[in-house]
């Protein structure tokens, strides 16, 4: 991410498996005000042994083939801008907001570099879970002793058999979300008076969406001020096609599914729903892949025109308005951010539920 008001720092985190659990898998940005030195180097974007995530990418896309493996061997070693080996917070003030991220089909725990490094350069702590129901395009268990790979569902994806495979995964990522979540304060260092634990946000993209929204769709009342951030949702898998009670920021890209379009009036109707739309966005350009695979490889992937950073800042700029407009000045993190929250922005911006639902059925029809 550009850096913004911190550094971000990185740590990979697994719990260990046992004859009763699975464990968890992930990574933790977090902001810090420490560099880049000869000490703490950049993270790799994919952070488990050579060539098993980007075979993970080619053999979801059809392309594993040795030529194709060739051509996006160099995704192995690029970097991104977080620290490993950081100090936890270093240099910031107490009052860390906590933000999660969960992966769509074929993501992994750091897809998302750009979205959750520039949360955590403003001062959020984000964990990003890497799924390992065989959704994510590969993971490990046991520091990778044990390879997982991408299962395919039997059949095309919005047929009966998928429909419940699907639904299955996304009971396990449930339960894999209520554990990562658990972490603090066991598997991370002493976090005491360092996050605000009264607000959270929970955000998901695609599949993770849907995760997020089958989530908040079953939770209590709380005194904490929690929300939910949904990219780009996919709806299909939901158990029940209820609205959720939860604050709820709803970003939509400029090209839907039938079966997904259908089902969204049927969600949006609650009052703490806000629908958002970016014009000209696609699918995958909330992730990182654009900025790493290569241009040939683009035309396999749902991408836009639309420039990555201008999409990213976009993004940052909905994101921040509505945690605001949520938790008004209670949350530190967001104070002194005025001028990205109250800025105009760069993309063409639709709102509202109508208005954005008769957007989509126009396109659709052309």
């Amino acid at each position: 991410p550009v850096p913004r008001d911190f550094s971000v720092g990185i740590i990979q985190i697994e719990t260990e498996t046992s004859a009763t659990t699975k464990g968890v898998l992930g990574s933790l940005f977090f902001p810090t005000t420490q560099t880049a030195s000869e000490t703490l180097a950049q993270s790799k974007w994919l952070l488990g042994p050579h060539g098993l995530y980007s075979a993970g990418l080619l053999e979801y896309a059809g392309l594993n083939t040795w030529l194709f493996r060739s051509s996006v061997s160099g995704i192995d070693k690029t970097h991104i801008h977080a620290l490993t080996n950081a100090l936890w917070f270093k240099g910031c003030s107490v009052g860390n907001a906590g933000s999660s991220l969960l992966h769509g089909l074929v993501g992994h725990q750091t897809a998302y570099s750009q979205l959750v490094g520039t949360l955590a350069s403003r001062g959020f702590l984000v964990l990003a879970l890497e799924h390992r129901d065989g959704s994510a395009a590969a993971s490990g268990r046991n520091n990778y002793a044990e390879h997982i790979h991408y299962a395919k569902p039997p059949g095309r994806d919005g047929t009966p058999p998928a429909i419940e495979f699907r639904k299955t995964q996304l009971l396990h990522r449930i339960q894999e979300w209520h554990k990562f979540k658990n972490l603090i304060g066991s598997e991370v260092p002493d976090l005491t008076g360092r996050l605000d634990l009264k607000h959270s946000v929970l955000m998901g993209h695609s599949f993770g969406a849907t995760t997020v929204m089958e989530h908040c769709s079953n939770q209590r009342i709380s005194s904490r001020k929690q929300a939910g951030i949904v990219l780009d949702p996919w709806t299909y898998p939901l158990r029940a096609l209820t609205p959720v009670s939860t604050p709820l920021l709803w970003l939509q890209a400029e090209h839907v599914h039938r079966e997904n379009l259908d089902s969204f009036k049927k969600i949006w109707t609650h009052p703490s729903t806000t629908v958002k739309f970016i014009q000209n966005s696609n699918h995958m350009d909330v992730t990182d892949f654009f900025l790493v695979i290569p241009k040939f490889l683009a035309q396999f992937m749902d991408g836009s025109n639309l420039e990555g950073a201008v999409v990213h800042r976009t993004n940052e700029q909905l994101e921040l308005q509505f945690l605001k407009s949520v938790w008004g000045g209670e949350c530190r993190v967001l104070n002194g951010l005025e001028s990205v929250i109250n800025g105009k922005s760069e993309l063409g911006i639709l709102e509202g539920q109508e208005e954005v639902y008769a957007h989509l059925v126009k396109t659709m029809k052309k």
